[in-house]
């Protein structure tokens, strides 16, 4: 981290961010439609390298580049709203958080898509760096990928068959909240 403080990032950097995307892009094929939502403040290695991968799978993704969001959960342009209704899939690469459960994603994620049974697929990769896919979570192989997913699987069947949760900690935390009205299972989204 300390390279990129001093000297910024140098375009070579890159080749490793191509490599971070390797994992998650790695079923998708040819045909399938995808839009990569991101904002004029990402740094534009990353989307970049989610165009190259996609590409050299032999995808024609689409690009939307709109205004950062003035807070997280805020919901994209409408244009890029209207576009995502004819993708398989939305890639999130967004420097500020937009939770699939803004106003338009959930009218997306409801139906208005044209994927398999009408929804569209949303991956939210929000707040990545370049940093994070050539050094962090990007160097992650597909067993540490289904290993972490498990472990959601497990922790998402307790939220599941419980009412309530606590959680402390040695800083000062102390939540309790009721989660018994969740609206979908936590488990199964974890596969």
């Amino acid at each position: 981290m300390v390279m990129v403080e001093r000297y910024g990032i140098p375009p070579t950097r890159i080749i490793s961010a191509i490599q971070g995307f390797k994992v998650p892009f790695q079923n998708v094929e040819s045909t399938d439609r995808i839009i990569i939502y991101t904002d004029d403040a990402m740094d534009p290695m990353v989307w970049q390298a989610a165009m190259a991968v996609l590409r050299d799978k032999g995808c024609d993704p689409t690009l939307c580049l709109f205004p950062r969001r003035t807070h997280h959960c805020g919901d994209p342009t409408e244009a890029a709203l209207a576009a995502a209704g004819g993708a398989d899939a939305i890639v999130a690469l967004t420097t500020t958080a937009l939770n699939s459960g803004t106003p338009g994603l959930k009218k997306i994620r409801a139906g208005e898509g044209r994927a398999a049974g009408g929804k569209v697929a949303i991956w939210l990769m929000e707040e990545i760096t370049v940093e994070i896919l050539s050094e962090g979570g990007g160097r992650a192989n597909l067993e540490d990928v289904k290993e972490i997913c498990e472990i959601q699987r497990r922790i998402g069947e307790v939220y599941d068959n419980s009412k309530m949760i606590h959680v402390s900690s040695e800083s000062g935390t102390d939540l309790t909240a009721d989660i018994s009205d969740m609206p979908y299972s936590s488990a199964a989204r974890w596969g």
